[in-house]
């Protein structure tokens, strides 16, 4: 299920981001950005929605910083 955070980005700008939680077996909790611009977040059984958000709030400059760059790679320029 894909869910949705706001986040600001380094530009001070307000950004919705989709992530999706996936959870299994493991001890922490990752992110990962995808190439439809969603974000993973893998995290342990038992792991709380707040406790993703916390963890989504904490590394949002990183999400935003992969977010932009990622953006600019897919940009065709007009004069082609």
């Amino acid at each position: 299920m894909i869910k949705l955070i706001k986040l600001w980005s380094r530009h001070y700008q307000q950004m919705k981001i989709a992530y999706v939680i996936q959870k299994s077996r493991r001890r922490s909790i990752s992110v990962s950005v995808m190439t439809d611009n969603r974000v993973l977040v893998k995290a342990p059984y038992g792991t709380t929605e707040r406790t993703v958000q916390e963890f989504l709030l904490s590394k949002k400059d990183w999400i935003t910083k992969h977010l932009e760059k990622q953006n600019r790679q897919y940009v065709v320029p007009s004069s082609l």
